[in-house]
């Protein structure tokens, strides 16, 4: 599968959830090939990071940085996945990802 273009930041995210992409992205790109269908899970992980930093209640603190966390922690395992899959196994990409969020 080819690599995509970088897709542009969306709209409806925060200004935080957006300072926070411009940060994480080019550290995930410099060691990954991300494709268009990885940006969906990358921005949800950055709108729960600027949820946590705009959040005024503890346990809404807690829940959103450990979604955060649980997104990214994902998108890694797809990664490796992706990687073992890549020396022969049937399975496509996006078979994979589904998977990751089950």
């Amino acid at each position: 599968m080819a690599k995509k273009k970088i897709l542009d930041i969306p709209e409806w995210m925060s200004d935080e959830a957006k300072a926070h992409y411009e940060w994480l992205f080019p550290k995930i790109t410099k060691e990954n090939d991300v494709e268009e269908i990885d940006y969906p899970l990358i921005w949800a992980a950055c709108d729960y990071y600027g949820r946590f930093l705009t959040s005024e209640k503890v346990a809404d603190k807690k829940n959103y940085l450990s979604a955060y966390s649980n997104l990214l922690e994902k998108f890694k395992r797809k990664l490796v996945v992706m990687e073992s899959k890549e020396e022969g196994s049937e399975e496509g990409r996006e078979d994979v990802i589904s998977k990751a969020f089950e």
